[in-house]
């Protein structure tokens, strides 16, 4: 078990959560034996401090989301190149192969859809969430306002292309890339219909191939941003697990020191759920098998979720209230209402860490499901870096090593805050 340690070091408890999981445990990836043991032995710690804990299953394809939509992509943009220099009608291909690669690339990441799941293997999963009740609650869970909080157990795989300081423009550069290529095809294939005979400055005597104007602008794209591309695929598509110490064992450090502070210093109104969930690396998957598990059975309909995303170093904070990759659009009020709880933590902070409502770009967290879902929820990030990147993510550097007890420290204060403006507010409302 995690050491026990004071109240008033909650983020010294939160990391060592997150070590003694790294240690145990090493990289946990979605539905493989490591994820399973971290999510029972968090069951473990929970029942130390909470009223009840469980440990739910739920079925996931973990290979295919984001590698396998990558490599797939990848492999469908790059089989295309030798064919834009074929003529009619063989030269049809460099136009279909990478608008395929990218609609897979693009209905994969975004949607969170794809064709090629059947061929990939299935596991299982684990979620693992504790109960805090409310004091006079008898022991049962009673219809109080709920608080869920939580990070998630699984790790991603590395990312090269992450510790790279040009990461933005390489990956833009890469994504062009893939964009132009069918677009010249395309101006290519209407030239070659219009005037063949007056484009083409070389023609195979087989007719197999032909060479024009628009390959040459081709090869320059290949010289210029081919490489980009290639860096690309082999950044987000390959790569060694890693400990996901900060993405997003830091949020279940954190999830579990507001709960066990509040196991201490009970609620009246309030019921608190932290804990993890699973398979967030592979599209959010663990927590959108809570929403699935839980909705239906009532437990969502006077509920709150907070996500403590990468929350373990950085530069600032982030409550996010839009993430543009899914689609989400957070709920505002409950925003604002954490933003109202980082100005208490600040208020009696001496070097506070500055924070803001952000919109995420290329990003999700588990927040997600539950918005998609109509339910209230929004989530606390830490960023480091351009497009609201965080402190080592999904890098080889992502280790216990690295996180900033202060800026645990930090979180944890302000979702301890959050959680007693619920209260206040339900205490007012009674």
């Amino acid at each position: 078990m995690a050491k026990q340690l004071d109240n008033s070091d909650l983020g010294a408890y939160a990391l060592s959560v997150v070590q003694t999981i790294c240690d145990k445990f090493g990289p946990r990836l979605s539905g493989r034996n490591a994820e399973k043991a971290a999510a029972l032995w968090l069951k473990g710690e929970l029942d130390t401090f909470c009223s009840s804990s469980t440990v739910e299953r739920f079925q996931v394809t973990p290979d295919v989301y984001p590698r396998g939509i990558v490599r797939i992509a990848g492999f469908l943009i790059a089989a295309s190149i030798p064919t834009f220099f074929f003529a009619l009608p063989w030269m049809i291909f460099a136009i279909f192969l990478p608008l395929a690669g990218l609609l897979t690339f693009w209905t994969g990441l975004f949607k969170q859809r794809t064709w090629f799941k059947w061929a990939y293997k299935k596991r299982t999963s684990h979620n693992a969430f504790g109960h805090v009740l409310p004091a006079g609650s008898g022991g049962t869970s009673t219809g109080n306002k709920r608080i869920i909080i939580g990070g998630h157990l699984d790790s991603a795989y590395e990312m090269s292309m992450s510790d790279n300081k040009y990461f933005t423009f390489f990956t833009f550069a890469g994504i062009g890339f893939g964009i132009l290529t069918p677009l010249l095809a395309i101006g290519k294939f209407i030239i070659l219909l219009a005037a063949p005979s007056t484009i083409s400055l070389i023609t195979s005597f087989d007719g197999i191939w032909t060479f024009t104007w628009i390959d040459i602008c081709q090869i320059i794209c290949l010289g210029i941003l081919g490489p980009c591309f290639a860096l690309v695929i082999r950044g987000y598509g390959f790569g060694s697990p890693t400990l996901g110490a900060n993405d997003n064992l830091a949020g279940v450090g954190v999830a579990c020191a507001v709960g066990k502070f509040y196991a201490k210093h009970p609620l009246h109104y309030v019921e608190l759920i932290v804990g993890g969930f699973g398979s967030e690396e592979i599209g959010d998957q663990g927590a959108e098998a809570y929403v699935k598990r839980h909705r239906p059975l009532g437990n969502l309909a006077n509920a709150i979720t907070i996500v403590p995303e990468s929350c373990g170093a950085g530069r600032e904070l982030g409550i996010v209230e839009r993430e543009k990759m899914h689609g989400v659009i957070h709920d505002r009020a409950t925003c604002e209402l954490v933003l109202q709880a980082y100005d208490r933590y600040k208020a009696n902070a001496r070097s506070p860490i500055p924070c803001s409502i952000k919109t995420l770009g290329f990003a999700g967290t588990d927040a997600g499901p539950f918005s998609l879902a109509g339910h209230t929820a929004t989530a606390i990030i830490g960023i480091a870096g351009a497009m609201n990147k965080p402190s080592n993510w999904h890098s080889r550097h992502d280790t216990p090593q690295n996180l900033m007890p202060d800026f645990l420290g930090a979180v944890t204060e302000i979702l301890r805050h959050f959680v007693a403006i619920v209260e206040e507010s339900e205490s007012q409302r009674k």
